[in-house]
């Protein structure tokens, strides 16, 4: 459930921040500040990453703590890998959201793109080994790079490498997308 709940913090956060903004009347008066269009993504980009890393720094504590207190036997250093995981494939998706907030003024598009994006991977990644015709498609799931079971068997450092690319993809696509289109004044 913590990928899901980080997912769902990331998305709505990456959505607010551009398109949002956009529908509420706000993103013109904030971009038309001497500031150029990207410095601007950047910084709310950086915003959600700071929201959504705050957001796994206390489950990380709160799972210490709990694997104290209960006896849960959870390794920090697995924990950490997992925590590390959940946090880039939240913010993958949170800035998922982003670039569809800089390439459509539509909030809901900004929070459905990205979520059937996650839907799509969850279930591929989940169902890769009961559905071998699936077997193929798992490359695709940013779960399945996220590492199936990192407190238990460990995290693949050399597979969040794959999700950090992918990140910086979809960061790169928002910075190139919010300067090829206009806003709506409306």
């Amino acid at each position: 459930m913590l990928p899901l709940l980080a997912i769902a913090l990331a998305i709505g956060s990456g959505a607010r921040t551009l398109a949002g903004e956009e529908e509420a009347g706000r993103l013109e008066l904030v971009l038309s500040y001497p500031v150029p269009r990207r410095r601007a993504v950047a910084a709310k980009a950086a915003a959600v990453a700071v929201e959504v890393a705050a957001f796994c720094a206390t489950a990380y504590a709160a799972l210490a703590l709990a694997s104290q207190v209960f006896g849960l036997g959870l390794p920090p250093g697995r924990l950490a890998g997992g925590l590390l995981s959940v946090f880039l494939l939240a913010l993958l998706h949170g800035w998922l959201a982003v670039g569809t907030g800089a390439a459509t003024p539509s909030r809901a598009l900004a929070i459905g793109v990205p979520a059937a994006a996650a839907a799509a991977a969850y279930l591929v990644g989940g169902l890769h080994g009961l559905a071998g015709w699936l077997d193929p498609f798992r490359f695709v799931s940013s779960f399945w790079w996220a590492g199936q079971a990192p407190l238990s068997s460990g995290v693949e450092y050399a597979h969040l490498l794959v999700l950090v690319l992918a990140t910086a993809a979809a960061l790169t696509a928002a910075l190139v997308l919010i300067g090829r289109r206009d806003l709506d004044t409306a």
